[in-house]
């Protein structure tokens, strides 16, 4: 097979790619709360859940009814007195249990994991408190389980599993800030990509056995968005700018990333891979405008 280079392009830009994303009419799928600010699919079993955080009206756990296409129902309100104002939700399986995390970004509030048993989700443990938690990611460091809480109010807090709870281990040094935190394993090691709203730089760490050491420095303008994923077999990690057109990288051979190809996504939120049949698309969700889709390609380069 001839050498190629893979690169992204918008989807609609491509005449001789049909597009298979179109609007249909279909029940109603979650119905619109009060200020929605974490959506998080999840599959129990052979039922879909859907859980809805948002800060006002409470938070809920929603069920489908059915088969595709039925509508959700209400299954259970979460964390009634524990979740004042969530910021983020993440979920793992851990001993053979499904927890599900839920960040808390109020200055009184308190990060909690929930655990799910008896058809419901059920406070297992709270975090830390008063921290102003703005985002939480779930991970296996060493071959144990781990999250990282990261908030406003202080350094990036790393937890590791004792078999029943998470215990504080480590902070993560000189990134005070951090908005959010994803990981990716690569070249047998364990990646955190750290975003900071504020400042023009975002972080690469690497996990060293007990703590996690900087790579390299990335330079950003208004970054909500440093997000590892796989599309196509390739990983890629994607830096979204509010004020500057985003980027794609790759992992080069020294463990550093380089950059690969701007991507003008306008104020990105968040970066989803979907395969539909032999295709990969990349759709980039949008603060200020609609929703952009990318087809990833393969361009031959080879003589």
């Amino acid at each position: 097979m001839p050498p190629g280079l893979s690169t992204f392009l918008n989807a609609p830009d491509i005449p001789d790619i049909p597009l298979s994303f179109m609007t249909r009419k279909c029940p109603p799928a979650v119905p619109a709360g009060s200020s929605p600010v974490a959506c998080h699919p999840l599959a129990v079993g052979d039922t879909l859940l859907v859980v809805v955080a948002q800060l006002g009206g409470g938070s809920w756990v929603w069920r489908r009814s059915g088969g595709p296409g039925s509508p959700f129902v209400r299954h259970q309100s979460l964390g009634s007195g524990h979740l004042r104002r969530p910021h983020a939700v993440a979920a793992a399986h851990l001993g053979g249990h499904l927890y599900l995390g839920v960040a808390d970004s109020s200055k009184g509030g308190t990060s909690t994991v929930f655990r799910w048993a008896s058809g419901g989700f059920y406070p297992h443990q709270t975090l830390r408190p008063w921290r102003r938690d703005t985002h939480l990611e779930f991970l296996e460091l060493g071959g144990r389980a781990a999250l990282v809480v990261c908030s406003t109010a202080r350094r990036p807090l790393v937890y590791r599993w004792s078999g029943s709870g998470f215990v504080p281990h480590t902070d993560i040094p000189h990134v005070p800030d951090v908005y959010a935190a994803k990981h990716f394993r690569a070249a047998g090691g364990v990646f955190l990509c750290l975003t900071r709203f504020l400042g023009d730089a975002k972080v690469v760490m690497r996990w060293e056995g007990s703590m996690f050491r900087e790579v390299q420095q990335v330079p950003a303008r208004g970054s909500l968005v440093f997000q590892p994923l796989v599309l196509a077999g390739h990983r890629y990690v994607l830096l979204g700018n509010d004020f500057a057109p985003s980027r794609v990288f790759r992992l080069g051979a020294t463990g550093r990333l380089e950059p690969a190809q701007d991507l003008p996504a306008p104020t990105p939120r968040a970066f989803v891979p979907v395969t539909a049949g032999h295709r990969h698309f990349l759709l980039a969700t949008s603060f200020k405008g609609a929703t952009q889709i990318y087809a990833h390609v393969t361009e031959d380069v080879g003589t």
